[in-house]
């Protein structure tokens, strides 16, 4: 999606819903109207001079109540756009974004290795705990803030396997629970006996 778009979404917000920031920020994003708005979010980042960040708090809280709705009527482009915005202004001005997924197909991409660090703690945690480690599980594959590289690093640590996809790192992560649910499962029903 372009930031042009974008603005004019924010533009056409109705005036009693319209917070402090909210036309700032959509006059920012139409100082570069043909760039993506991943483009623009990464401009904006480092622009700390930009009007809107003295109401950023003001501008997420718009956000996120819009989100529910755009997520439900919107395209998914849509929705990931408005999610790296709210990941900006969560920042604050001068933080890093995450680069684009070209970018980090440029670079040997390995993950964050403290979120990649505390997901694998979490998720060796609740290993066992079919309850605990579903919640966790499905934390991780709702996470917006995560790349594919990150949850490949998640399952790289934590299931000791090489998945080639978002898709498959995460039924590598949900397959050793699972066998560690049906070995003891196993081991409850022959009450440790062995075949021999």
């Amino acid at each position: 999606m372009k930031s042009a778009e974008l603005a004019a979404m924010l533009r056409a917000i109705p005036a009693r819903w319209v917070v402090a920031g909210t036309n700032d920020l959509a006059a920012a994003l139409e100082q570069s109207p043909s760039a993506t708005v991943s483009a623009a979010t990464r401009r904006l980042a480092v622009d700390g001079s930009a009007s809107f960040w003295m109401h950023r708090t003001d501008v997420a809280a718009a956000l996120i109540a819009l989100r529910p709705l755009l997520a439900t009527v919107a395209k998914a482009t849509l929705v990931k756009d408005v999610d790296a915005l709210l990941a900006m202004l969560e920042r604050g001005p001068g933080g890093a974004v995450a680069p684009t997924r070209r970018a980090r197909s440029a670079g040997k991409a390995t993950g964050d290795p403290e979120v990649v660090g505390s997901y694998t703690r979490e998720l060796a945690a609740t290993l066992g705990d079919e309850r605990r480690f579903a919640e966790v599980f499905d934390r991780l594959k709702a996470d917006p803030s995560l790349s594919t590289s990150d949850f490949r690093a998640v399952a790289r640590e934590f299931a000791k396997a090489s998945p080639r996809s978002k898709a498959d790192a995460l039924k590598k992560i949900w397959a050793r629970q699972q066998s560690l649910l049906g070995f003891e499962a196993k081991a409850r029903a022959t009450d440790g006996r062995s075949a021999a």
